[in-house]
């Protein structure tokens, strides 16, 4: 609020300031944020305590507010979240470095070479923290303009983030050994959950590395966020988070003792996670067709059978039930000798 001169006065509740609008007293002067100013009052005829000013400074954003203090007790008046545009700034000072780099080998008109503009002056910083810098400052003059500010209050913490997650006090080497210290990122994460699905708990099968909290919502590449997770797994929750996908997916009982986790990909697994059961090939018993076996073997002839062999493990983003050409799984389609399979690629 504004005196008639345009001075700064304590600043009121909006109520009072919708009585001066319809009493006349007041005009508008900005709307955001929202000032008026007194037409019938000086700043010498009223009573000014002031006001203070916080911020919160942080690398993407920053906090400014506005309050007045009164004893233990601070009531906030105003407040406004500040966007820096510091990754903008760096893409932009990239591309230009990427633009002139692209000159030198064109031919353009000669220009003489500067050699002597090169040193930095003293206090100099990089283009995305003076903006960062002079963006703060410029709204704190602004707000000075519209209340009578006091005193200016700087949130000024720093935080050992890596004496915080080692939860003890760190010197020298001990800076440098991390979470990872002696590991790599897949065999820790293999330690770390004990080589099974952190999902569906299965064992002996494949795993991925997944983001406990997906990227696509704004996870991040850091250790405490990676986990094991099977395929089907990994598919079924994709970018969902990870509670709700916990929350409808029922968990899996414990396998009896004696006996394998079910694998992944396993008829139990595959229907634990929404998918349908995956078909596997069991081999028949070598007595299976043989003349012993069959109740009438004494009224027919034997007849010679081929018992089909084994199928091999599934490979890297094949499906399971997934049958390739061989002398005991013939194709569905009659599979062309080597000198017809001649594509546009080359011999496949």
């Amino acid at each position: 609020m504004l005196d008639r001169h345009g001075k700064p006065l304590q600043p009121c509740r909006p109520g009072r300031a919708r009585q001066f609008l319809k009493a006349g007293r007041a005009v508008v002067v900005r709307h955001t944020p929202f000032v008026i100013r007194l037409t019938d009052r000086a700043l010498a005829d009223s009573t000014v305590a002031g006001v203070e000013i916080g911020l919160d400074p942080g690398s993407k954003h920053t906090g400014i507010a506005v309050f007045t203090e009164r004893g233990a007790s601070r009531a906030g008046k105003y407040s406004v979240q500040l966007d820096h545009r510091g990754a903008a700034i760096r893409d932009k000072l990239t591309a230009r470095s990427r633009y002139r780099r692209g000159r030198r080998s064109r031919n353009l008109r000669y220009r003489a070479p500067r050699f002597l503009n090169r040193a930095k002056p003293k206090g100099w910083l990089a283009p995305s923290l003076r903006h960062r810098v002079d963006t703060t400052m410029s709204w704190v003059a602004r707000l000075g303009r519209w209340a009578p500010v006091r005193a200016i209050q700087i949130e000024r913490v720093a935080f050992d983030t890596h004496a915080m997650s080692a939860g003890k006090p760190l010197e020298g080497v001990e800076y440098q050994q991390g979470t990872l210290a002696g590991y790599e990122v897949r065999q820790y994460l293999l330690e770390k959950w004990g080589r099974t699905c952190a999902y569906c708990g299965a064992a002996g099968t494949r795993l991925q590395v997944e983001h406990i909290h997906p990227k696509a919502r704004g996870g991040s590449d850091r250790i405490s966020n990676l986990t094991l997770a099977c395929q089907p797994c990994n598919q079924a929750k994709n970018t969902t988070p990870v509670e709700e996908f916990l929350r409808n997916t029922p968990t899996a009982e414990p396998a009896p003792t004696g006996t394998d986790s079910p694998a992944c990909g396993s008829p139990a697994s595959s229907t634990s996670m929404g998918s349908p059961p995956a078909t596997s090939y069991a081999p028949p018993s070598p007595t299976a067709n043989t003349p012993e076996s069959t109740p009438d073997a004494s009224s027919k002839e034997p007849t010679a059978t081929a018992t089909p062999r084994a199928r091999r493990p599934p490979l890297n983003g094949e499906p399971q039930g997934t049958l390739r050409p061989s002398r005991a799984f013939p194709l569905p389609l009659p599979f062309p000798p080597r000198h017809e399979r001649r594509g546009i690629h080359g011999w496949f």
